[in-house]
């Protein structure tokens, strides 16, 4: 659904006005946080060796793309919210930090195992540091959902209630992923 939505956007909408650029970015941000988390759910402790290489890469993909896609959500929050206001450079690059953080550990953790490790029969497994890219991932999506209640006297009722829950389902989504192994309900 998501795709089609895309792709009506795509060509109806104005791609240069920016907020409608930020509505683009997250959303094939989210259709390929999708599309890596199928993979991995279908190559998941199957038998062929070179599954096990294709794994690695999608779990990769998965740790790295999350908090880009939570980081790309409170950037068009930002937008729509408090348009008045520009991020500056300095906060923005304090908020990339973060990011940066966590797809070193991510890149590290084939070596290492940090995020997550595949084992020898090529199945997935977290890793010690997991937390800590949840916790990443769960930054951006509190920090807009502050932003969305620290403004919410400047937007519309009928725009504040779906900001408000397009934040919150993703958080519940990934506490009940975070708490229940095995389940993918956080995108």
């Amino acid at each position: 659904l998501l795709g089609i939505v895309f792709i009506v956007a795509y060509r109806r909408l104005d791609r240069q006005d920016i907020m409608n650029k930020k509505f683009l970015n997250t959303s094939l941000i989210i259709l390929l946080e999708i599309l890596f988390e199928t993979i991995t759910c279908v190559i998941n402790g199957r038998p062929e060796a070179w599954l096990t290489t294709v794994s690695v890469f999608m779990h990769i993909a998965v740790f790295i793309t999350a908090p880009i896609l939570t980081y790309s959500w409170y950037v068009f929050i930002h937008s729509w919210v408090a348009p008045q206001t520009l991020i500056s450079r300095e906060k923005q690059a304090l908020l990339l930090i973060p990011v940066a953080f966590n797809a070193v550990i991510t890149c590290l953790s084939p070596f290492y195992g940090w995020v997550f490790y595949i084992s020898n029969s090529n199945v997935y497994h977290r890793g010690e540091f997991f937390i800590v890219s949840s916790i990443i991932t769960y930054f951006y999506l509190l920090y807009s959902l502050a932003l969305i209640v620290k403004q919410r006297k400047k937007i519309i009722k009928q725009e504040f209630v779906p900001l408000f829950i397009f934040g919150i389902l993703p958080i519940v989504g990934g506490l009940f992923q975070t708490i229940f192994y095995g389940i993918l309900l956080m995108w």
